[in-house]
């Protein structure tokens, strides 16, 4: 397919930041006492922090922020196990079971936290936006965590139902 028509494809895809901070309220109600994910605010900026246990020893500890570039959110994140950081290379390499596919669509980088300034890894779904126009979901957000969990072997689907309270 054309590179310009795929462009253009996923700038008809709108995702908003008021549609985020709805989402991620919902999300941080059902997923409170799971993964205590909250709803912050720090210099203006709303974003969801949370912790979830991949297994018994590891750790992902999360911030989803919205981006006005992608007009989505991304993930910056720290793994730890056995409560020591975590190289996320070496839990690739040590879990032949990773989704490769979620990997290869994604961006995962080294950045700087914005809020932070602290380095962290740095994941963003680089078709999602062109996924999104293929198919209806009623919560974004929910199902964008849901991908990119699936890196982990983490299917946050059998945990929570966003549906039922």
């Amino acid at each position: 397919m054309d590179s310009a028509k795929d462009d253009e494809k996923e700038k008809d895809f709108k995702y908003t930041y008021k549609e985020f901070i709805e989402e991620g309220q919902k999300l941080c109600d059902k997923t409170h006492n799971l993964f205590k994910f909250c709803l912050n605010e720090l210099l203006n900026i709303s974003y969801i922090q949370g912790n979830i246990n991949i297994s018994k020893d590891i750790i992902l500890e999360v911030d989803i922020l919205f981006s006005e570039v992608y007009s989505l959110p991304v993930m910056y994140f720290q793994i730890y196990k056995n409560g020591m950081p975590y190289n996320f290379d070496s839990y690739i390499k040590e879990n032949p079971s990773v989704n490769e596919n979620i990997i290869k669509s994604a961006i995962i980088s080294k950045e700087n936290h914005p809020l932070t300034g602290k380095v962290y890894n740095f994941m963003h779904l680089c078709k999602f936006n062109f996924l999104m126009k293929s198919i209806k979901i009623d919560n974004i957000l929910y199902f964008w965590l849901s991908l990119i969990l699936q890196i982990f072997n983490f299917d946050l689907m059998k945990v929570i139902d966003l549906k039922n309270k």
